[in-house]
């Protein structure tokens, strides 16, 4: 194998899974959002989907480079943070065009990357809420809606935004990916090749239809909501099942089960929860090492929970009093 080979095989392949990471975070964080009062929210998908593209973009110019003459001119002419500069490279390479919807998402990653990304430390030159203005208008203007800053955004139109965001992110990256697949075959390397583990995987190669990576993000919150329902209706007596059952409730507030389960299912931090279950821990009598270290088996699969062994939960249990 030679350098270029292993160049474009192995370090072109961590990249792209690299690429599908930030993606993936950047449609998870579309889907804990709520509002758009909140500036950090629009930076951190920008963000994330803005490097996310741009070194997808990458690796498949490098890919596409068939007979590079002076590698050190075609690294710098890489060194570029426009994603439609990036993405004429790529349609004069392999012809592949996007839609009027799509130049216009590349584009507003370009100005929030270039213009937005370090404004607030320009003295002369900052604006608080910029990357809400920028992601706000690109969305007001191609679905014609009209978004407010002062609160929840209607359920409706928070889907409506999160399924049009994920069909063009899904739709971007997936031809790109695609692209890759093809050119690898013919070069007979394995760039395309990734963790099943990955977050990458579930961006690439997951099926979804019309290619939403909306789609994933609800899947994974179905599968979360079946867990939780399985969990407090089940019959099962395995020893896990013993284990948790043994462990005292604390008593939550169930005005706030329902607020406290959006939270988790869409991974977004809860301070109410956190509040009150630090309340508890004050006011009433726990030995909080004891409980941490029960806490410290739940959802660990390191512990084993044996069911043909009968002390495996009190194993469990004295491994808990044993955490400090």
């Amino acid at each position: 194998m030679t350098k270029e080979e292993f160049w474009k095989n192995f370090a072109m392949g961590r990249e792209l899974e690299i690429s599908g990471c930030f993606i993936y975070d950047g449609i998870t964080k579309i889907n804990k959002m709520y509002h758009f009062m909140d500036d950090e929210e629009s930076f951190m998908i920008l963000y994330n989907l803005s490097i996310g593209i741009e070194r997808l973009q990458k690796v498949l110019i490098v890919l596409q480079e068939d007979d590079i003459e002076n590698i050190e001119t075609f690294e710098k002419n890489l060194i570029t943070h426009s994603h439609t500069l990036l993405q004429q490279k790529i349609n004069e390479k392999t012809g592949i065009i996007l839609n009027k919807v799509q130049n216009s998402f590349l584009n507003m990653l370009s100005n929030f990357y270039k213009e937005v990304r370090y404004d607030r430390f320009l003295y002369a030159n900052c604006e608080t809420y910029k990357s809400k203005k920028l992601l706000t208008t690109f969305l007001n203007r191609n679905l014609n809606i009209s978004i407010e800053d002062d609160g929840p955004l209607q359920y409706d139109m928070l889907n409506q935004i999160k399924k049009f965001i994920g069909k063009i992110v899904g739709g971007i990256s997936r031809l790109y990916f695609k692209k890759i697949v093809e050119k690898c075959h013919e070069l007979n390397i394995y760039t395309y090749e990734l963790s099943p583990s990955s977050p990458a995987y579930s961006v690439f190669y997951t099926h979804q239809a019309n290619n939403n990576l909306n789609n994933i993000i609800q899947d994974k919150h179905i599968a979360i909501k079946e867990l939780i329902i399985e969990l407090i209706n089940t019959k099962e007596e395995n020893e896990f099942m013993k284990f948790i059952k043994s462990i005292p409730p604390i008593g939550l507030d169930p005005a706030l089960y329902n607020e406290y389960l959006e939270d988790l299912v869409y991974d977004r931090h809860s301070d109410s929860l956190i509040d009150e279950v630090e309340s508890i821990y004050q006011d009433e009598e726990i030995n909080i090492s004891e409980r941490l270290g029960l806490l410290d088996c739940v959802g660990n699969s390191r512990i084993v929970f044996d069911d043909e062994d009968d002390d495996e939960s009190d194993n469990a249990k004295q491994r808990g009093s044993e955490i400090k």
